[in-house]
Order: C-alpha cells, then sequence, then structure tokens
C-alpha cells in the first residue's frame, strides 16, 4: 500500500496454513521474493495472461491461494471465487462462466469428475481438436495429494488440447517445487509420477549409507533402478 511516495508499511514474508491428510496441519513462513519468482514462472511457462479466468476453489488460508490471488493478479486474469459450493453449482460456474484455468487439489477437481464425464456422453462435447471442455477449460494444475489416474484420463478425454500438470513440494519451499505436464496416462503406471523440479530447485535421492562413518548418502542418478 502506497501513497504515492513511499510505502506506508511493507510485509516480508507471508503466513500460509496447509492441512495436510495424514498429519498435523503445519503453518508455513516464506518470503515473498521466492512466491513472487514462483508466480511469474507458472504465468510464463503456461502464457497465464488477461485472457484466462480463474475458478477460486481453495481456502484463503491455504497455500495454493498464494498462486491463484497474486499469480493470477499479476496476470490480469479474471478471478470467480466460488465458497462452499456442491459439484454441481461447482461445474455450472465452470461452464457459465467459461473458466480457462483450474488450480487445487485433485479431490476438489474429482468432485467434478460425473459430470465432466456426463458432458463427454453428450452432442454437446465439443469434438474438434480446436475446443475443449466447456468451451474454455485449457489449463489444470493439480497437487497437494495422490492424483488418481482416472481424472486424469477423464481431462485428457475432455480437454485433448489443454493442459494438465501435476505439482508438488513442501510449502516451505514455496508453494511447488517440482513438476510433471501429463500429455497421456501410461498402461504401465500406478500413478502419475512425481515430476521433476522447477527451475532453480533441486531434488537428491537419500538412502542409509554403506559407510559406517555417515547416515545417509545421495543416490547417483544411475543408481535409481536399483532402489
Amino acid at each position: 500500500i502506497s501513497n504515492g511516495k513511499t510505502p506506508s508499511f511493507c510485509l516480508d514474508h507471508g503466513l500460509f496454513h496447509k492441512e495436510r491428510p495424514f498429519f498435523l496441519p503445519k503453518d508455513s513462513c516464506f518470503g515473498y521474493l521466492p512466491a513472487h519468482m514462483l508466480n511469474d514462472l507458472r504465468n510464463t511457462t503456461y502464457n497465464v495472461t488477461w485472457q484466462d479466468s480463474l475458478l477460486f476453489v481453495t481456502s484463503i488460508g491455504f497455500d495454493l491461494s498464494c498462486y491463484d490471488i497474486f499469480g493470477s493478479l499479476a496476470a490480469g486474469s479474471t478471478i470467480h471465487l466460488a465458497p462452499n459450493l456442491s459439484p454441481e453449482q461447482l461445474f455450472q460456474l465452470l461452464v457459465k462462466k467459461q473458466i480457462t484455468f483450474w488450480d487445487s487439489a485433485p479431490q476438489v477437481l474429482q468432485q467434478l469428475e460425473p459430470q465432466i464425464q456426463s458432458l463427454l456422453k453428450t452432442e454437446t462435447c465439443p469434438k474438434d481438436g480446436n475446443q475443449s471442455l466447456s468451451l474454455s477449460l485449457r489449463l489444470v494444475f493439480l497437487s497437494g495429494d495422490w492424483i488418481p489416474l482416472s481424472l486424469v484420463q477423464t481431462l485428457r478425454r475432455a480437454m485433448p488440447n489443454g493442459e494438465v500438470v501435476a505439482l508438488g513440494g513442501a510449502t516451505e519451499v514455496t508453494v511447488w517445487s517440482n513438476s510433471f505436464e501429463v500429455e497421456e496416462v501410461d498402461q504401465m503406471w500406478r500413478s502419475i509420477p512425481y515430476g521433476r523440479p522447477i527451475w532453480n530447485h533441486q531434488y537428491y535421492c537419500l538412502r542409509r549409507a554403506d559407510q559406517e562413518d555417515l547416515d545417509i548418502e545421495i543416490v547417483e542418478t544411475k543408481q535409481f533402478e536399483q532402489l
């Protein structure tokens, strides 16, 4: 907030509350610069612009809201708030408001899977390669929990030219730290791959060390198949 000359106040960090299905909730604090860099990376990578509309289905205290609010507004996108709505109501908004961008935990969008499958069975479902679900949805971010294979398969059929992105990572390192663009679901998969580190992140696979003076050691990439 500024009076045109000097800021009236400045916040250096944000506090986000993360609900975890099988663990106690946790609060995480991180700087705004990493959040800004993350938002800019997502917008640039997936060409999020003023022409996009996002359906805000996440709690404002959940870490995904960091992108939903600041990332969308930075791109000039429209945000449609959808608090405490039924799956049927959410689906109606998805269609009527011509939502182009969905960002949530998998379980939230999974509630709409029956409606999406029904749309696929109707004659009004777009068939050509230039259109997608509800004639608008083009980008789906799923993160925060295990992603059902069936959900991604439904999305791929509903939006053949759209993008489905699986994201993950610890809240402490700014919401997401890895991503995987799901172009198709391999018949051999038992789950959606965890993905690769995003820009400026590194992952290490650790195991119990063979040496007596070490507790753990880093596994080299060529050794992954042996684990």
